[in-house]
């Protein structure tokens, strides 16, 4: 073996979460180059330090083949989409967590015959921001970080994880009622209030700002979302091991949820609600507990 490629024919969220096994990989195959084929921007994970191949640079591949070698037995291809373990790992239809990628990435592990930390902790996404052009981001926390803000990650959902719509009916509402929070918004609407904020002004001309979208997170004091990327990528170790964040998830599954369960330092709340206004007072009630912990369930 030569080469290890790494694929994914999916979205930036399935990218992100399993990086740092990918990282932990290239750290004990020091010999080995590694290139990441998948067709969303190069940007995405680009502080693992491999080579970025678009998916018609390697040879088709099945999205449920999990592991494949080139005839020379050079290379080995490695799918990193969690979906193709849909009926071992977990139940068809369901999605991820960080106690099922864990177990996935086990199986990886000992194909390739490396070492591998049993705690899932271990493997938590974490972002090199050193590599990220974050100054628009800068700017705007210079302007507001005293400030306290919530951070919805309110565009789509692309797997069907969630059912929620695009919080407009929250957003509305909540900017209204706390006007001394703001309010910063993934996805453009067509809200407009002094305390609403969106992220496209803040990282004018990147055309991808997910990892400063998971920079300016570091500061939020509540995270909203329904497991699209955006909101994926927030769920980085330096979040989720930090007691002043919360996570708000709308999903239909709590399993579906990255914390699955599992507590964090950091707050991690779900429901599945979907009526825009149950959710917002839902949402108004969690502004309003600042002392709940751990990992809970609101229905």
């Amino acid at each position: 073996m030569k080469r290890i490629i790494f694929f994914n024919q999916f979205h930036n969220g399935d990218c992100f979460v399993g990086k740092n096994y990918v990282r932990e990989i290239m750290r004990q195959l020091p010999d080995i180059e590694f290139s990441y084929a998948h067709n969303n921007h190069a940007d995405i994970i680009k502080d693992l330090n491999c080579i970025h191949l678009q998916l018609g640079n390697i040879p088709p591949m099945d999205r449920m083949t999990r592991v494949a070698e080139s005839p020379d037995k050079e290379t080995v291809y490695v799918n990193t989409w969690v979906g193709c373990w849909q009926g071992v790992m977990f139940p068809f239809g369901e999605h991820i967590n960080f106690t099922r990628l864990h177990n996935i990435w086990r199986e990886y592990f000992k194909y390739l015959g490396l070492e591998f930390v049993e705690d899932p902790d271990y493997y938590l996404p974490e972002i090199d921001f050193s590599c990220y052009d974050v100054s628009g981001a800068d700017a705007w926390l210079k302007e507001f970080k005293h400030v306290p803000f919530i951070l919805f990650c309110n565009g789509i959902a692309n797997s069907g994880q969630s059912a929620m719509g695009d919080f407009k009916h929250s957003i509305g509402h909540i900017a209204a009622e706390f006007p001394d929070i703001n309010i910063l918004l993934t996805a453009r609407t067509s809200l407009m209030a002094p305390n609403i904020h969106y992220v496209q002004n803040i990282n004018e001309g990147l055309q991808s700002d997910l990892n400063q979208i998971a920079y300016l997170s570091q500061w939020a004091d509540l995270i909203i979302g329904k497991n699209s990327g955006p909101f994926s990528y927030c769920q980085h170790r330096a979040n989720l091991m930090d007691q002043r964040r919360t996570f708000y998830n709308f999903s239909k599954l709590a399993t579906d949820c990255p914390s699955g369960g599992r507590t964090y330092a950091a707050r991690c709340l779900w429901t599945p609600e979907t009526d825009a206004a149950r959710a917002t007072e839902l949402i108004k009630a969690v502004i309003k507990l600042p002392n709940l912990r751990g990992t809970e369930i609101i229905t």
